[in-house]
């Protein structure tokens, strides 16, 4: 995405590029104006949405804090992340950990588990008790891979706080 000076704005599709015009609300209505015409505020990601017809462009900004704003409490930067199950994190910054490698090893642990169980033999009962906590540390790793990113994206974003929302 190019934003040019004329209330243009040049989108990449599948074929080719795509000029299209802004349609801003003039500056007594909306404030989206002094972002676009500031030098202290740079686009950052965009979304392109399309609803009845119309396509909406979700344009982000973001402006470098020096270190006096930084070290402030209120004007520091938050990432939010939404813990769940299928998706097991989601950030205030788009970023989604899934959580089907997670689902999918623990399917693969129980098969074999039942496997071993239904065998019933001393060497199956044998390999239960060395597994025991195969599972438990597999669990952790992919926990500890996700935190990981999430601490990886706040450092992107320069973010100060990380919090968790709960419902």
């Amino acid at each position: 995405m190019t934003l040019f000076g004329d209330d243009t704005v040049s989108l990449s599709t599948t074929e080719s590029r795509v000029r299209c015009s802004l349609a801003l609300p003039d500056a007594d209505d909306g404030y989206q104006r002094q972002y676009l015409d500031s030098d202290t505020w740079s686009v950052t990601e965009s979304t392109l949405t399309a609803r009845d017809d119309d396509y909406f462009l979700h344009i982000g900004f973001r402006r470098h804090k020096n270190d006096t704003e930084r070290n402030t409490a209120e004007d520091g930067t938050v990432l939010g992340v939404d813990l769940g199950i299928e998706t097991l994190a989601v950030t205030s910054t788009a970023y989604f950990f899934s959580g089907r490698e997670l689902t999918h090893g623990l399917r693969e642990f129980e098969k074999v588990r039942a496997g071993l169980q239904q065998t019933g033999t001393r060497s199956a009962h044998r390999t239960l008790d060395q597994s025991s906590g195969r599972e438990l540390r597999y669990v952790r790793d992919v926990l500890h891979r996700a935190s990981n990113a999430i601490v990886d994206e706040a450092l992107r974003y320069e973010c100060d706080v990380i919090a968790s929302c709960f419902v």
